[in-house]
């Protein structure tokens, strides 16, 4: 089962939202070439994690890093809450 996970150097941000049904595999794949150590900060075990992901994804396009990633400048807070309550909508 796919994990939505919330993944940065610090609570602080930016972070990136993603999928894995391993996240600390996908930390590890991630902290190659980043300077920064890289932590899981939080995962979800969700019901259709793929459409949690893209609307997460949807919310916070207007705090994307690069429009080519899914790296966002927000709080480790404001994406896994965000996480939660689209979760919520879903998958009730």
């Amino acid at each position: 089962m796919e994990v939505v996970y919330v993944i940065g150097h610090n609570w602080g941000g930016p972070v990136k939202v993603g999928i894995s049904k391993e996240p600390i595999k996908r930390k590890a794949s991630l902290q190659c070439g980043n300077p920064e150590r890289l932590s899981v900060l939080y995962e979800a075990d969700v019901c259709n994690a793929q459409l949690v992901e893209a609307v997460v994804h949807l919310r916070l396009n207007d705090y994307s890093t690069n429009a080519n990633n899914e790296w966002f400048n927000v709080t480790a807070r404001h994406a896994y809450t965000l996480v939660n309550s689209i979760a919520q909508k879903f998958c009730n």
